[in-house]
């Protein structure tokens, strides 16, 4: 399943439980807002971040641009006109 989690409001009362997961964005559970959203994790999650961004606590970090990842998530191709 692929999709995304986000929340204009203080992460307070938000809980995300996560279960061998993929994450990817600039900065995840950013720490813009008052309070980052509160999460649980089981299983392998592992977190692709650009930059300097750090990787959220307890997730294994990507080693480099995970092609995979991005190939999976991906839209599928158009067909080619004939």
């Amino acid at each position: 399943m692929t999709g995304v989690v986000r929340t204009p409001n203080d992460g307070a009362r938000f809980l995300i439980d996560l279960e061998d997961c993929d994450l990817m964005g600039c900065k995840i559970f950013s720490d813009e807002k008052p309070t980052p959203p509160q999460y649980t994790l089981k299983g392998r999650n592992r977190a692709y971040t650009q930059f300097m961004n750090e990787t959220p606590t307890g997730m294994e970090p990507y080693e480099g641009w995970p092609v995979e990842l991005f190939q999976h998530s991906a839209p599928p191709l158009a067909p080619t006109p004939r």
